[in-house]
């Protein structure tokens, strides 16, 4: 079958975006792709995951184009010879197009495989002139990151946190891994507050004795904030996991190995996710009251706090735009 894409269950969230592709770059590409956008907590419409035995192909990618707010399209040497055949490609790339055209928000997203610009623009030209994502040379980390800073801009950044998760999967090579030979998107110089880089590194010096190689990092550590499309609330996550990592270490005599599973279970935690591991490390005595504590803090990263007699007096909580009002139109916009 020439892949499709689709992500969350038919019953879930709307997704974020329909994710069309040919099947011959599905092991080695739209795959992993899928999975490290989920790893973000980002659904998106793919086959493999939407579709059920006895469902109607047919039926399921226009339940698909029709829910998905956005359409990420994979291109590809395979991609372009099904669509030219009047296959599934095509059949999608329709339903993506037409949905982009005079929709609120909705876009195409041009992902390059293997193609260049002539390659696309020789099938078709309106599809060369749409700012791409071009694959060939960057990791899949790395392209994910981009696409969900298009299709979920509120879920995009933590680059240093991602990597730290990434090292933590790659298990036979998590020791040797280094933290800038695992990807990323390129860095953007931006003008901050001379306050960001010593927030920096005061950060880097409290984690300073977890274990993790990269944690000491302030260069890297910068660079990553530039690569960040929200650097200052991924800076403000820090300064959380840094303030819970600084008062467990003062609380609590831990030893090397847990301070190593305690800077794991709080960074596991700013992505709503556990280690039961790194918690048995930890033992649930101590987890418990540092996660109760880390989540009091995660209630002042995009808040706004209120301080006067008695110290903190209480937190402001704003609505936050949805990903749809927060979009970027960087991102192909084919009307």
């Amino acid at each position: 079958m020439t892949g499709s894409s689709a992500g969350g269950s038919t019953s879930g969230p709307e997704p974020a975006a329909f994710i069309s592709h040919s099947s011959h770059d599905k092991r080695l590409f739209v795959r992993p792709l899928v999975e490290c956008i989920a790893d973000q907590g980002v659904d998106v419409w793919y086959d493999e995951y939407s579709m059920r035995p006895g469902d109607s192909l047919s039926a399921s990618i226009d339940r698909g184009l029709a829910t998905a707010h956005q359409g990420v399209v994979v291109i590809s040497p395979a991609f372009i010879e099904t669509a030219k055949q009047s296959g599934w490609t095509h059949y999608e790339l329709r339903g993506i197009v037409s949905n982009s055209i005079g929709g609120s928000h909705r876009r195409i997203v041009p992902v390059w495989l293997d193609v260049t610009a002539d390659d696309v623009r020789e099938w078709s030209p309106p599809l060369a002139d749409l700012l791409a994502i071009d694959a060939s040379t960057k990791p899949i980390e790395a392209v994910a990151l981009e696409i969900v800073q298009v299709i979920a801009p509120s879920k995009a950044g933590g680059l240093q946190r991602q990597r730290f998760m990434q090292m933590m999967r790659q298990k036979g090579r998590s020791a040797q891994a280094r933290l800038h030979d695992l990807n990323a998107a390129p860095i953007v110089e931006r003008r901050t507050p001379g306050s960001v880089p010593l927030r920096a590194l005061l950060v880097t010096q409290i984690l300073a004795d977890c274990g993790a190689e990269h944690a000491s990092d302030f260069v890297g550590f910068l660079e990553d904030l530039a690569r960040d499309l929200h650097h200052e609330t991924e800076l403000r996550l820090w300064e959380a996991i840094a303030g819970s990592y600084s008062l467990a270490c003062s609380t609590y005599d831990l030893d090397s190995a847990q301070r190593l599973a305690l800077y794991k279970t709080l960074v596991l935690a700013s992505f709503g996710q556990a280690d039961e591991e790194a918690v048995e490390v930890l033992t649930p005595d101590v987890a418990g009251p540092v996660l109760e504590h880390f989540q009091t803090l995660m209630s002042m990263v995009r808040g706004e706090a209120v301080i006067g007699e008695g110290g903190l007096r209480g937190l402001l909580m704003p609505v936050e735009p949805s990903d749809d009002e927060a979009a970027s139109p960087a991102a192909g916009d084919i009307s």
